[in-house]
């Protein structure tokens, strides 16, 4: 059994006769009758009633009618599946230079187990650098400070970081200040 013989078959037993099935197809009328002979010979079965018009399934045609339909979407679904990883959607993202790792590194891993599909690229840069990428177009997004040059943007914070200064606790006890 070959998936254009069950397409075949199903265009038959949808449009109620070989002429219209065959139209649907974009074969030839005999091309579709000879196609739907060989699946009843491998089958063993018929699978149209021709003696009615229009054209009927038999009950084993109305088996593989709804198992057919079932199969050429199951097929579909991977085809597009493998041609979403074969060409994976691209998202561009500019990240600041000085931004934790820690906190990037996390952020993209979750959008990862999210978006499997989804190929990430990075840029690193300094602040103006991203966000004149953004507006040329030539990345999606940007990790970066919030700033006063980039009001065109929509912008939302994702987190805070903490900053501290540490010094050597002589110097520190030394001065009574930091």
């Amino acid at each position: 059994m070959e998936l254009y013989q069950i397409k075949h078959f199903i265009a038959v037993a949808e449009t109620g006769g070989f002429t219209k099935g065959a139209q649907r197809v974009a074969i030839s009328q005999p091309a579709i009758s000879a196609s739907i002979a060989k699946l009843e010979a491998e089958l063993d079965v018929k699978l149209l009633d021709r003696r009615r018009s229009p054209v009927v399934p038999t009950a084993a045609g109305a088996r593989l009618l709804e198992a057919g339909k079932n199969i050429l979407q199951s097929c579909n679904a991977v085809k597009a599946e493998l041609k979403t990883i074969a060409t994976p959607n691209r998202l561009r993202i500019g990240v600041l230079q000085s931004l934790s790792s820690r906190c990037v590194s996390r952020l993209l891993s979750s959008f990862r187990r999210t978006s499997v599909h989804v190929a990430i690229e990075v840029v690193d840069g300094s602040c103006e650098q991203l966000v004149e990428f953004l507006a040329e177009q030539e990345l999606d997004t940007v990790l970066t400070i919030v700033g006063g040059n980039d009001v065109n943007f929509a912008r939302r914070i994702l987190f805070e970081e903490p900053y501290l200064l540490a010094v050597p606790k002589d110097l520190a006890s030394r001065s009574g200040k930091v």
